[in-house]
């Protein structure tokens, strides 16, 4: 089985999650950008640190959100933006052309609802504790962990991370590392 290095992100204006899942362990971080800074800048910052993260890490696989398409306009124009920006990125630096998942295909393989139901159940899966990875800092992050584990298990069919058994689906994550960067991006 070829080795893979599967990047996946949580696209943001402000605060974008990525997680790299290596076939062991998961590193993952944020993209943070000041909410007060011009959109046009702040684009060209986004376009720069994931041109970095890329170069740093060579992803073999890439996957990212689709926009979620809510009622507000303006956000779904700025995500739009931001989104295109990464995939253009993703081709130009490393030639790849990411997957694009929606979220509540996400949610549906973990037999969620919420964004703060699938928050809870990835931490349960790597026991970890809402004090030791709260939600407000790191839901992106939790995010594209999510997406990443849905990719390698259903699209690669590169490491199956859900098992099917009689009574449902029992999840094997604890053998796997969370591991935050704290590489300031």
């Amino acid at each position: 089985m070829k080795k893979r290095k599967i990047l996946s992100l949580d696209i943001s204006s402000v605060s974008t999650g990525w997680s790299i899942f290596n076939g062991k362990d998961f590193v993952c971080g944020i993209i943070s950008l000041d909410k007060k800074m011009d959109k046009v800048i702040k684009l060209q910052k986004f376009r720069k640190i994931l041109t970095e993260i890329l170069l740093k890490e060579k992803p073999t696989d890439i996957v990212i959100e689709a926009v979620f398409m809510g009622i507000n306009v303006r956000t779904i124009k700025i995500l739009s933006e931001f989104s295109g920006v990464a995939q253009e990125c993703c081709l130009s630096t490393v030639n790849i052309i990411p997957y694009v998942v929606e979220n509540t295909t996400v949610k549906s393989f973990f037999k969620v609802r919420k964004k703060e139901n699938l928050y809870d159940f990835v931490l349960s899966l790597f026991d970890l504790k809402k004090d030791d990875v709260p939600f407000k800092e790191n839901n992106d992050i939790v995010d594209s962990i999510a997406q990443n584990i849905y990719y390698c298990d259903i699209i690669l069919n590169y490491v199956k991370f859900r098992i099917e058994t009689k009574y449902g689906y029992k999840y094997d994550i604890k053998r796997n590392k969370f591991i935050k960067n704290n590489t300031s991006y």
